[in-house]
């Protein structure tokens, strides 16, 4: 049967499903509102990892999952702590690499510093602890921590294999190559770190604008679902 309307929920998903016919692209969009920074979840999230508020917090979503690249952050902690740097490394997820990756970490000697908190049902409260995303990730499609971040206003640093599609704040994200060496990763890490966020109204309509607000989404994809009966 020919469709009435092809959908994506991305560029990349829609160019793969669909080749050069012609599809509307609606975002699985987020609750901004939920995902807005906190002082007192910062506060909060801090005190339960015993991590002070003056430490600089890197986060990282998706630990243990192979094409993430969690021993990357690992050894980014480690060059953190050996120039000096009060640095923690907060991790979500719990993937198949999740044991050998805390055996890593006391390896290395950064135990005491690395936090693997693990699978979460409220990952929103975890970003207003971070100061940086690290998403040194091997592939990404469309990444939702990246979006989920950036409705934070946390800043972001990546690999380049992460999707640009997801970039809403560009200025807020810095893209590395792999190939560089952890000397020049930490340091667009702590750069990114000191940055303010953005204020929570210039957020909530850029990434309304960049169609990432569940609440607009949906009302898309109502109407095109009515229009095109």
């Amino acid at each position: 049967d020919a469709p009435t309307a092809r959908v994506a929920c991305s560029k990349v998903a829609g160019d793969w499903l669909f080749g050069n016919k012609s599809y509307t692209v609606v975002r699985n969009g987020i609750e901004l509102d939920r995902f807005a920074f906190s002082l007192e979840q910062r506060a909060s999230v801090r005190e339960g990892l015993n991590i002070p508020e003056e430490s600089r917090v890197i986060g990282f979503i998706g630990a243990g999952i192979p094409v993430k690249n969690t021993s990357f952050a690992i050894e980014l902690l480690v060059r953190l702590r050996v120039d000096g740097q009060d640095a923690h490394l907060v991790l979500l997820g719990e993937g198949e690499e999740l044991k050998m990756l805390i055996n890593l970490a006391t390896e290395l000697g950064v135990a005491p510093w690395t936090h693997f908190v693990g699978t979460v049902s409220d990952a929103w409260r975890y970003y207003s602890a971070m100061d940086c995303l690290a998403m040194p990730s091997f592939y990404e499609g469309l990444p939702f921590s990246l979006i989920e971040a950036q409705a934070n206003g946390l800043a972001c640093v990546m690999s380049e294999a992460v999707s640009e599609e997801a970039v809403v704040f560009p200025e807020r994200v810095r893209r590395l190559s792999l190939d560089r060496d952890n000397i020049q990763w930490a340091a667009a890490v702590m750069a990114m770190s000191s940055m303010n966020r953005e204020a929570a109204d210039l957020i909530k309509m850029r990434l309304s604008d960049a169609h990432f607000n569940i609440e607009t989404e949906a009302k898309r994809l109502k109407d095109l679902y009515y229009h095109t009966r």
